[in-house]
């Protein structure tokens, strides 16, 4: 009986051990678990720009992009990044911060910011084609994709909210040839904004809705 009681305790023993540590196992594979914001843009299929001096170019056109636009809204500026020009201090100002948020733990204000000033430039087109939608085709002559512009064309005419519609862009009550080659023609003007430059959020906003389908 003292036997049978001496194994029962062990046995309890081991399958509490057991639980313990399974659960020590799984919060480990949790803590483990990449939360830094680089991670999150690789996700994204970003690719983060180099630390030193091998995307320079890059950099530069950045930095004055930079300066340009964080003077008018002050929403674009990442804490902590002192511009004056494109000097090699104003690409490295850049850069340390840049490098700093991405390896901290994710927060959506400094992803927005990532996205705009320390990746690797991408076009609206490359990042539409990224996120899994295929770019309907933009040369006049090619009528094959003419059921998909008609839908998308009566789209952009029943659109009510004018922020998200091509300004300047008037399309008449039928929607024929003339009414295609209007919309892709404005299509055309965006599809080449890179993801530094001003408007490019309300650029890919247009081009995801009026220039790309759901494959």
């Amino acid at each position: 009986m003292v036997s049978e009681l001496v194994t029962k305790a062990a046995f309890g023993t081991i399958v509490c051990g057991g639980i313990v540590g399974g659960g020590f196992l799984i919060k480990n594979s949790l803590n483990s678990e990449d939360k830094s914001l680089s991670s999150k843009l690789k996700d994204k299929k970003y690719k983060l720009l180099s630390f030193d001096n091998t995307h320079n170019n890059h950099w530069t056109n950045i930095v004055t992009a930079y300066k340009t636009q964080t003077t008018s809204n002050a929403n674009l500026k990442i804490k902590g990044v002192a511009i004056s020009g494109t000097t090699e201090n104003d690409l490295k100002s850049l850069k340390t911060v840049c490098q700093s948020i991405v390896e901290a733990d994710f927060s959506q204000s400094n992803y927005d910011l990532a996205i705009k000033w320390c990746v690797i430039p991408e076009t609206v087109s490359e990042r539409i084609t990224k996120d899994g939608k295929k770019i309907l085709q933009l040369d006049s002559t090619d009528n094959r994709e003419k059921t998909s512009w008609t839908a998308l064309v009566t789209k952009h005419k029943e659109e009510k909210n004018n922020n998200k519609k091509f300004a300047s862009l008037t399309l008449n009550t039928a929607t024929d040839d003339s009414e295609i080659n209007k919309l892709r023609e404005k299509c055309k003007e965006i599809k080449d904004k890179k993801n530094y430059e001003s408007d490019y959020e309300s650029s890919y906003q247009k081009f995801n809705d009026f220039c790309s389908v759901v494959i």
